[in-house]
């Protein structure tokens, strides 16, 4: 390779990721991202309605009926998206030293799908979250005047990295605020559910204890609305607008239903749900489950499971995602099995109802609005490939949404 140059780059790179900046390895491992659909929006909000009744004035009395009291049932969500942007840097030093074209090409690569697969696992992630954006809480047991520290659900391991910058808070982001300070992680043990940082918590985050909720620095509470958020565990607090929309007025069309599911097989606990939503008109098709209760679905003797495929949506995608169907109340329902979604949780949707809107020209995007995707930075010699992901979800129809608590 002669020379790098702008253009050298920036037609490597497209195309290796097409006219958008970005690859299909935004879907890779994340299904429940990938298989919404995906909607391009202009302005601030994804407005749409959602009805939860009939405005009904029946009655076996006319002059009941006549009186036309129940005017409407409508309530309407505005859905603002939710910025989020990742920034690695190429050295100008490896850059010339990479003077084999393969090499270089391999080193680019690398680097911008770092900073794809940072932005979409943590879209994927959000998906099953709510806004306050916590991704894991420290287990009761844990003593946190010590490096180390165990998550209270062991699921949450795949949203940690060594080098992350960590805050704490007694709160989830959806109230409260953080503790002063801050750690470090230094290791992650994903098969123990450990996360240890470079000192001990609590020399980082003098007041930082068991049961705290563990955001990112910069994240807490302003996380994207995930499966959380549309189908909460417990119905308390709907009365507080949610985008607007109060849904207590009718909790289980606005916002989803639930039923504690622990200790039964993972069939009968879909299928328990998948009645509960079917007595609500819910028509769920499929669900989300960690890959450990997939696994015990899969073991289990009584029912025929059928292997099938999810396809992702959007984007150009060809991803696909095996899933295994059992038959619910209220039809197939194909069960797939998500890095993001924890052991203590799973959840039944109508796929078709959920959307991923996003303002730019993909849900995630290598930045390349000055032309180049590769910047030069002012006060180093480094060069920087920038991403950001400006998306949120939403869903047409929360009655067809419900979550298993395990």
């Amino acid at each position: 390779m002669a020379s790098i140059t702008a253009s050298s780059v920036n037609d490597i790179l497209k195309e290796d990721y097409g006219p958008d900046g970005v690859a299909n390895t935004a879907y890779e491992d994340n299904p429940g991202f990938a298989a919404v659909k995906k909607h391009r929006m202009t302005g601030a909000y994804y407005r749409f309605p959602v009805q939860y009744g009939y405005a009904s004035n029946r009655s076996h009395t006319s002059t009941n009926a006549l009186s036309k009291t129940n005017t409407t049932n409508f309530v309407h969500f505005n859905v603002p998206t939710v910025e989020d942007y990742d920034a690695k840097s190429l050295q100008k030093k490896a850059m010339e030293e990479a003077q084999d074209p393969g090499a270089f090409v391999e080193l680019l690569r690398n680097v911008t799908d770092s900073v794809i697969k940072s932005l979409s696992n943590n879209a994927g992630a959000d998906f099953f979250n709510h806004r306050g954006a916590a991704i894991g809480q420290i287990s009761a047991g844990s003593n946190t005047a010590t490096p180390t520290i165990t998550l209270a659900d062991p699921g949450d391991i795949t949203k940690f990295y060594a080098g992350q910058t960590l805050n704490t808070s007694v709160a989830n982001g959806l109230t409260g605020a953080i503790k002063a300070g801050t750690v470090t992680v230094l290791s992650v043990d994903r098969s123990a559910a450990t996360v240890t940082a470079t000192g001990n918590w609590t020399a980082g985050i003098a007041t930082a204890a068991a049961n705290d909720f563990i955001f990112p620095v910069g994240d807490f509470g302003i996380g994207r609305a995930g499966l959380a958020d549309w189908v909460p565990d417990v119905t308390t607090g709907l009365g507080t607008a949610f985008y607007t929309a109060v849904r207590s007025v009718d909790a289980s069309r606005l916002a989803g239903s639930r039923a504690t599911v622990t200790g039964l097989p993972v069939s009968q606990a879909i299928r328990q749900l998948g009645a509960i939503m079917g007595r609500e008109e819910g028509k769920p098709d499929t669900a989300f489950v960690s890959w450990p209760t997939l696994n015990d679905l899969m073991t289990e003797r009584d029912i025929k499971l059928v292997h099938t495929r999810v396809d992702a949506q959007g984007m150009n995608a060809t991803v696909g995602f095996d899933s295994v169907r059992i038959i619910g109340v209220r039809g197939p329902i194909d069960v797939v099995a998500d890095r993001s979604c924890n052991d203590g949780h799973g959840y039944l949707v109508r796929i078709g109802d959920g959307v991923c809107i996003h303002s730019q020209d993909a849900p995630v995007k290598i930045d390349d609005a000055d032309g180049s995707m590769m910047i030069r930075e002012s006060t180093d010699f480094t060069y920087d490939i920038r991403g950001a992901a400006f998306l949120n979800y939403a869903w047409a129809k929360p009655v067809n949404l419900g979550v298993m608590l395990f």
